[in-house]
């Protein structure tokens, strides 16, 4: 067969996926504002229903999934791919900050630093998930392995470093200085401090 260049196999790729490629604006409204309805739905009625807790917990359970779709949708406004304009993404984008307790500059300016690293073993302080090389694990002593494997272990990584991103490290501004976004964040804290003060003061502790 005829042997292709790597830029005469990226032609045919793309040429492949862009059908997949093009921006609806129509698709993406429906699965923004359909994503924050259910979410709200299951939201407050969890919080109503809280006195059952076999209803209430599958809710609130359900309720973290749309969550977590919500921030997936975040995730594309920052690449400007859910909608059709930049400004449409970015709107959007800050739209969903609250509920996903990200703020949505600070979000997208980390994301792309990323991008432009990961899997760079010369650029490990952009913020990744720390890799070790195996000389690097050879050479390391016995505690510093066991911090390692704790650290990469998955239940450690989603628990602790969850919490770890979302409750410390995009609440503080800091991070951010060198950027610019400082700002934003506290903004950002300000506005979720306000609307979780709402949830309270609507639904008392369940909400």
């Amino acid at each position: 067969g005829v042997q292709m260049s790597v830029s005469d196999s990226q032609k045919q790729i793309r040429k492949f996926t862009r059908a997949y490629c093009e921006k609806d604006d129509r698709i993406a409204a429906l699965s923004y504002f359909g994503s924050y309805a259910v979410f709200f739905a299951a939201l407050f009625a969890s919080a109503i229903l809280w006195a059952t807790p076999w209803l209430a917990v599958p809710l609130a359970m359900f309720a973290g999934v749309c969550g977590v779709r919500l921030y997936v949708l975040q995730h594309d406004c920052g690449h400007h791919s859910l909608f059709a304009t930049k400004r449409a993404n970015d709107l959007a984008g800050y739209g969903l900050s609250l509920i996903t307790l990200t703020p949505y500059r600070a979000m997208q300016y980390n994301h792309n630093v990323h991008h432009y690293y990961v899997g760079n073993l010369d650029h490990r302080e952009a913020g990744e998930v720390h890799t070790m090389t195996l000389a690097e694990w050879n050479d390391a002593p016995w505690w510093h392995r066991l911090a390692y494997r704790i650290y990469r272990n998955p239940a450690f990584m989603m628990f602790v470093g969850g919490f770890f991103v979302f409750f410390l490290h995009y609440r503080w501004p800091k991070s951010t200085i060198k950027a610019g976004l400082w700002k934003g964040v506290l903004a950002h804290n300000a506005m979720l401090a306000a609307f979780l003060f709402s949830l309270w003061a609507i639904f008392g502790w369940p909400g």
